[in-house]
């Protein structure tokens, strides 16, 4: 794997080319998204749709849970702010699914097992 690098260079460098391959997939499906009108006729079917895109460790070659990776695509109908980049401090990252859930209609008051559970969406993502 070429996550797991051990500050191998050519690791390391396959890693970031894989990496700009997978942007690259997710940013042809936004432009596919963006080329069908909303059956709403209010924008496109991109500003209807939410597009999770995260890395489960900040660092795969230690499996560190810090600094996450975490990116939110899409109008998700309105649900959250466009446009911006947040740093955020430490987080549980079940906040951003509950966030997702709600950005979907679905009000869950928790998600995740007991001891990693979180109980609220992420402050500060919607509009």
């Amino acid at each position: 794997f070429v996550s797991h690098h051990g500050g191998n260079a050519d690791k390391l460098d396959k890693y970031a080319k894989m990496s700009t391959w997978i942007a690259g997939q997710i940013a042809g499906l936004m432009d596919r998204l963006a080329a069908i009108p909303s059956a709403t006729g209010n924008g496109t079917i991109l500003d209807e749709t939410t597009i999770y895109w995260f890395n489960r460790h900040g660092d795969g070659d230690s499996h560190a849970n810090y600094a996450l990776p975490n990116v939110i695509l899409g109008g998700s109908g309105g649900y959250f702010q466009r446009g911006r980049w947040l740093q955020m401090g430490k987080t549980n990252p079940n906040q951003v699914l509950i966030s997702l859930a709600n950005a979907m209609g679905v009000d869950i008051p928790t998600f995740g097992e007991t001891g990693l559970a979180a109980t609220s969406a992420l402050a500060g993502l919607s509009a």
